[in-house]
């Protein structure tokens, strides 16, 4: 069982830890324009629910723990704006907007992006002192391991599993206030290698405030990557696309690092499977936020004995990729040669 412990401060989270789990990328146009597909359904649990779906072998147990004491916690009021987008494939396109408001339309306090924000640096400037903490809640079991950082909006907190499911929890209370289950995880055995099982939901997902989408990466049967943008407020699909490099076999790939929401775009990373043991590429897939369109493919070069095909360059760490204020992207490899002793020194 793996149990998950993350620090709540005044009104939502400001940090996690979790026990287990650059270079500058360029983004070139790839050759899909595959349409967007509906997803089922959510469940949906009333938020003083205090019981989840059963529970498979080694599901997760979600905790946190804030300051004490504390004055009574405020309830975000809704959004007076707009209403929350519809679940179609059009209604999540994002305005346009400078790469660095990735996190516009997010709420003081609000955690939606791996630390925090772009330049992923942890820390919530708001947060109060964390010098005296004691335990406020624990959740309901969930169905899966979690390697995903937890995420906070609109006063819920997010929360993806190895079993492919998206959790919506009170931050009040940890009840369960929807959840949605996006396929079926791929079972560890099937894999060349790999310390995960099963694989569903691995890399953090990322929250676009401003419209009312969380977007989440999840491996599914018989062995594919798959994009879904999910709404906030209940969990429904808005849409779901693939996303499997153009090149590579998914089974050697692996989703780690989190998901980036940038230039009107979510950035996918990709890297191999702990082992190395099969062929495999770093990569960047970007789709449009719409769900619409080409996707864009960026795959990391690399000098192996044979050439760039020698495979490598995995994009391994859990933050993914950092974004300036220019919409630059940054992001660090690992493995750029699996023969180094036939790299030309000069």
């Amino acid at each position: 069982m793996r149990r998950l412990v993350c620090v709540l401060i005044p009104l939502l989270l400001s940090a996690c830890t979790q026990s287990g789990g650059g270079v500058a990328v360029a983004s070139t146009t790839g050759a899909s324009t595959e349409a967007p597909t509906p997803l089922a359904s959510p469940t949906v649990a009333s938020t003083a629910s205090s019981a989840s779906s059963a529970a498979s072998a080694g599901s997760s147990v979600l905790a946190t723990i804030a300051p004490s004491p504390q004055p009574p916690t405020p309830t975000i009021p809704p959004p007076t704006a707009s209403p929350r987008p519809a679940a179609t494939a059009t209604t999540a396109t994002a305005a346009s907007r400078p790469a660095s408001a990735t996190a516009a339309g997010a709420a003081a306090g609000d955690w939606p992006t791996y630390h925090q924000d772009l330049s992923r640096r942890g820390a919530d400037p708001a947060s109060g002192s964390l010098a005296n903490v004691h335990s406020l809640w624990q959740s309901p079991l969930l169905d899966g391991q979690i390697y995903a950082e937890p995420l906070v909006a609109d006063n819920r907190l997010f929360v993806a599993t190895e079993n492919d499911t998206v959790y919506a929890l009170d931050a009040n209370s940890g009840a369960i206030v929807w959840q949605t289950h996006l396929g079926t995880p791929v079972p560890g055995d099937s894999l060349p290698c790999g310390d995960v099982d099963p694989v569903g939901i691995t890399g953090t997902p990322v929250i676009d405030g401003a419209h009312g989408v969380l977007y989440a990466a999840a491996f599914e049967e018989p062995g594919k990557d798959v994009l879904a943008a999910l709404r906030l407020d209940t969990g429904a699909a808005v849409w779901q696309r693939a996303i499997d490099p153009p090149s590579d076999d998914p089974h050697a790939l692996n989703q780690r690092s989190a998901l980036t929401l940038a230039n009107n775009t979510v950035y996918v990373p990709f890297g191999g499977r702990d082992g190395d043991c099969s062929l495999y590429h770093g990569w960047v897939v970007g789709s449009p936020t719409d769900g619409t369109g080409s996707l864009h493919s960026y795959q990391v070069p690399t000098r192996g004995g044979g050439g760039p095909s020698d495979g490598g360059g995995g994009i391994w760490a859990p933050g993914g990729m950092a974004v300036d204020a220019a919409g630059n992207i940054f992001v660090a490899t690992g493995n750029g040669a699996r023969r180094p002793s036939t790299i030309p020194t000069a």
